[in-house]
């Protein structure tokens, strides 16, 4: 990963005192008070987001900006998973299997399409699409990799085009569908968007990568599935946030990735992203634990800042130590360092309470201090 990298952990993020933190545990969705949960940022979280990209002057595409964008995907994360209003559907019932406890997050576009990711018979994961901007807003799956080939051929969703069909619940080849193109196009994105895109990528949400068999990858190369991404994010540091996800403990993981709309298309149609972001939840055999992460959607390599976040210990946060090393220093980087010891910058003794002291013990609150001095 690029050494502009920017991680931001719960306790350096100003908001954060409207979560449940602690030093030895983190919570998800049922262990936050309903209120809170809901609301972290003081208003709901569909208004949170478009805030955010209403967002004027020097704080859009600014590290506080980014930062601002973080804690609302981790608002996200920690309230997993709160209720909201192949199959096109009125809600998610029929493939609430993939949400934690089989809620939906409160998150959702101006005009929204509920889709059961619906191949070879069999629901495949959830997604919640965007009709204004042709593009998914979130795609909902559960963690569970397996052996199995990529796709050549990328799908289209028949009933965004044709609602009133319900012979047509599965995703099709867009090249062998028989609908009208023009009408296809109305209602989606379609394979010609993505062929004049020269920069971009068809990035994933919901990734092949993570899925058991072969027929759940060829499932997620449904153009429903896709927001433009610039190769060197979908390339680069997206693919090694994929590959170095820790689930050993987890007995069942639930993901949310999504995409943050920006402010210009590819083709003159399909909105182009800001912002790719994901959050998890790991089901332990006690407990929850949830992280966050979202990075920016742009074509220089050095530029991208990608931003993590989580609630928990650095042993159980849920993102790979390969991971955390090449953004910020670990437990590890302390053991055996006499004649340093970990010196606070924000002093344990000069908070108000126990939460305000355990946040002070943030390793991006360290730095190596000479035991004399300390």
């Amino acid at each position: 990963m690029s050494e502009a990298i920017q991680v931001a952990d719960c306790a350096s993020l100003k908001l954060c005192p409207r979560y449940q933190m602690s030093q030895n545990k983190s919570t998800c969705a049922e262990e936050v008070p309903a209120k809170q949960a809901r609301n972290p940022l003081g208003v709901d979280s569909a208004l949170n987001l478009q805030e955010l990209l209403n967002t004027k002057g020097s704080l859009r595409g600014s590290t506080k900006h980014t930062a601002m964008l973080l804690l609302w995907i981790l608002s996200l994360a920690a309230s997993f998973l709160l209720p909201a209003i192949g199959e096109v559907v009125t809600n998610f019932k029929a493939c609430n299997q993939f949400f934690l406890d089989g809620k939906p997050p409160n998150l959702r576009p101006i005009n929204p399409a509920r889709i059961c990711q619906r191949y070879g018979n069999q629901y495949r994961f959830a997604t919640m699409y965007d009709r204004n901007g042709l593009i998914p807003m979130y795609s909902a799956y559960k963690y569970n990799p397996g052996e199995g080939e990529r796709s050549k051929e990328w799908m289209i969703e028949p009933q965004l085009a044709l609602p009133g069909d319900q012979n047509r619940k599965s995703m099709e080849l867009e090249s062998t569908c028989g609908i009208d193109q023009n009408l296809l196009a109305s209602s989606q994105a379609v394979d010609q968007d993505y062929q004049a895109a020269i920069r971009q990528d068809r990035g994933h949400l919901a990734p092949s990568s993570h899925q058991p068999d072969q027929d759940s990858k060829a499932a997620t190369f449904t153009l429903t599935n896709i927001v433009p991404q610039f190769s060197a994010l979908n390339q680069g540091q997206w693919r090694e946030y994929e590959e170095h996800i820790n689930t050993a403990e987890c007995s069942e993981t639930y993901i949310l990735v999504g995409a943050v709309p920006g402010n210009n298309k590819i083709n003159n149609r399909v909105n182009l992203p800001s912002h790719i972001w994901a959050a998890g939840c790991c089901v332990l055999q006690k407990g929850k634990r949830s992280w966050a992460v979202i990075a920016e959607n742009n074509q220089n390599n050095l530029a991208q800042r990608t931003a993590q976040a989580s609630m928990e210990p650095e042993s159980s946060c849920g993102i790979n130590i390969y991971l955390l090393r090449k953004s910020q220093a670990v437990s590890s980087d302390y053991n055996n360092a006499t004649p340093y010891n970990r010196g606070h910058l924000a002093p344990v003794c000069h908070q108000p309470n126990q939460e305000s002291k355990n946040t002070t013990f943030a390793l991006t609150n360290i730095v190596p201090q000479f035991e004399k001095l300390k």
